[in-house]
C-alpha cells in the first residue's frame, strides 16, 4: 500500500505537464525560491554604513546581482532534478516538517535583523551576522545535497555582488 502511494505521489511530483500548476511539490519550490529572492534582496540591500557613493551603487549593483544569482538557482536546480538521488533527497528535506519549522523561524529572524533600521556599530554587526549564517545555510543545504562546486559559485556570487 504504501510502497504504490509513493510509486503515484512520486510520478505526480516529477510530471512536467500542463498541470503543473496544481503539484504541491512545484508549489514548495516556487516559494521556497520567492523566499530566498526575498532573502537575497534584503542581503544585497544591505552593505553596510551608507553614504553617498554607497547608494549610487547600490542602486546598480541590485540589477546585476539578479541576474548571477537566477542562473545560480536555475542551474543547481537543473542539476538536482536530472539525478534522481538529489530530487529525492529535496524532497525528504522540504516535506520534513521539523526543517520546515526551523526555515520559517529562520526565514521570520533574518527578516526582523535585516529591516533594523538602527545606524549604530551593534546594528551594522547583527546585519552582517545575519547575511554569512543565510549564507552558512545554503552552503549546508547544498552539501546535503552533495553539490561539490555551488558552494564555491554561491560564495563567489555573494562576496563579488554584495561585498563593499
Amino acid at each position: 500500500m504504501f510502497s504504490m502511494d509513493f510509486y503515484i505521489m512520486k510520478e505526480k511530483c516529477f510530471d512536467f505537464s500542463p498541470n503543473i500548476f496544481n503539484n504541491p511539490i512545484f508549489w514548495h519550490l516556487y516559494i521556497g525560491r520567492q523566499i530566498i529572492l526575498y532573502i537575497f534582496i534584503y542581503m544585497s540591500s544591505y552593505k553596510g554604513q551608507l553614504t553617498k557613493k554607497h547608494i549610487e551603487k547600490n542602486a546598480s549593483t541590485q540589477r546585476r546581482f539578479i541576474l548571477p544569482l537566477v542562473s545560480f538557482i536555475g542551474i543547481t536546480g537543473l542539476v538536482v532534478f536530472r539525478d534522481e538521488e538529489r530530487a529525492t533527497l529535496l524532497k525528504k528535506l522540504i516535506t520534513n516538517k521539523l526543517f520546515l519549522v526551523c526555515m520559517v523561524g529562520i526565514i521570520i529572524f533574518s527578516v526582523y535583523q535585516l529591516k533594523q533600521t538602527g545606524e549604530d556599530s551593534e546594528t551594522d554587526r547583527r546585519k552582517r551576522a545575519t547575511r554569512e549564517a543565510i549564507l552558512g545555510l545554503i552552503v549546508a543545504i547544498l552539501a546535503y545535497l552533495d553539490l561539490k562546486a555551488a558552494p564555491f559559485f554561491i560564495i563567489w556570487i555573494v562576496s563579488y555582488y554584495l561585498d563593499k
